[in-house]
């Protein structure tokens, strides 16, 4: 059957399909290591008998001259090989490759450069990169939390300014009124002075001018509130901008003509909702992830540095701390999820003092679940092997009773 060319492109060459051996070739590789395992041993203050040495240095020179080996002296090796690989574990020809780099000749490496530190180099920059972005995002969350924070509380203070002055308002109506039919508060106090006859009217007077006194300082401090909620809801619309541009590339709808034709208040209100919106995506989606990922860097980190100190790192070992990252994002992600849902306390479930001191506590509550991520991406194992064996508890098969 013949494939197409690009098809072809893919497959392997019938020489690639099984890898030619090459016994010389092999001993003279296998001698390198040996030597390898002798200096490393050497520098690691580790044992070895000297007619193991003599053993390498026996076979080494024999192949400089271009003559085959005796069967002797590569039955000799072959012993002397597995007796310093037994020496120098957990290390291994490996392990020192991938951390030191000894032998030019047959990694292709420099000294310098060895797959482990070029692997270290790649993970610091996901660590530093991850934790830049982290601040940057938090910083822009904390921002965009504390400008909702003071709408809501320049609401709350005009709301309460508004039905205070109503209430003043009324009340000394009422009063004003009742002293028109002769019915005068038991606050006024009417001067000696004043004729029967004009009582009426200097009762009214005087509670007009306590009125005013009473309004003014709160219409005043009403106006000033007016002043802070609207200087609120401006920098809360720049917040939403400096999100919704670089994501969106265009304008939100509040620039559009849709959103000049709508009335004051419901353009504050959706200012206001697109804010939360962007800050619940915040603090429940992109900065967990970002967390879980900085956990997960963090013990990729620490895990090479401490196979490199036990010199027992292996590239198979390093090939999977990539998927290690992703699934501590995963990880993360999930349990910033549960702990969300389950171990804070949702607002509609509270009443009374307990509330205020859940929407006081907004701070704590949000870092919660980023501690949480942060954790489980540094510790997967932890939830997987409760996963694991979860689902084996549901699948073990019981054993078989006696007689069937």
């Amino acid at each position: 059957m013949e494939f197409p060319d690009f098809v072809k492109s893919f497959m392997p060459a019938k020489d690639e399909l099984l890898e030619q051996y090459n016994t010389e070739t092999a001993l003279k590789t296998a001698v390198k290591e040996a030597q390898m395992m002798i200096r490393f041993a050497s520098e690691h203050k580790r044992v070895l008998e000297s007619q193991h040495i003599k053993a390498v240095g026996t076979i080494h020179r024999t192949l400089k001259t271009e003559v085959d080996p005796t069967p002797q002296e590569e039955v000799a090796f072959w012993v002397a090989y597995e007796k310093i690989a037994t020496a120098i574990a957990p290390a291994s020809v490996e392990s020192i490759l991938m951390t030191r780099g000894l032998c030019d000749d047959i990694t292709g490496e420099s000294a310098t450069r060895s797959p482990a530190g070029r692997k270290v180099r790649w993970y610091k920059w996901i660590t530093i990169t991850t934790f830049v972005v982290l601040f940057m995002v938090q910083m822009f969350w904390f921002v965009g939390n504390q400008i909702v924070k003071d709408v809501e509380t320049s609401e709350k203070s005009t709301i309460s300014l508004e039905n205070k002055i109503e209430t003043t308002r009324m009340s000394f109506e009422q009063d004003i009124a009742n002293a028109e039919t002769g019915k005068f508060p038991s606050s006024v106090v009417i001067p000696s002075n004043v004729d029967k006859a004009d009582q009426s009217q200097w009762v009214q007077e005087s509670l007009m001018k306590s009125s005013h006194v009473a309004i003014t300082p709160l219409q005043n401090r009403l106006d000033d509130e007016i002043n802070m909620r609207e200087a609120a809801y401006f920098n809360l619309k720049l917040w939403n901008q400096a999100w919704s541009t670089p994501i969106l590339l265009e304008p939100l709808f509040w620039d559009q003509q849709a959103y000049d034709s709508l009335n004051p208040d419901s353009q504050l209100r959706i200012i206001y909702k697109g804010a939360q919106s962007a800050l619940q995506i915040l603090s429940e989606l992109i900065l967990p992830l970002l967390f879980a990922l900085l956990g997960s860097a963090v013990f990729v980190l620490r895990n090479i540095s401490q196979h490199i100190e036990a010199n027992d790192l292996s590239s198979s070992r390093l090939a999977r701390m990539s998927s290690r990252l992703i699934l501590g994002m995963i990880s993360g992600v999930a349990m910033s999820w549960l702990t969300m849902s389950w171990f804070i306390m949702p607002d509609a479930a509270v009443t009374g003092d307990a509330k205020d001191i859940s929407q006081n506590l907004g701070l704590l509550k949000s870092l919660g679940p980023w501690l949480t991520a942060f954790v489980a991406g540094y510790s997967v194992e932890i939830l997987f092997s409760l996963m694991d064996t979860i689902v084996q508890a549901f699948t073990k098969k019981s054993p078989p009773t006696a007689g069937q």
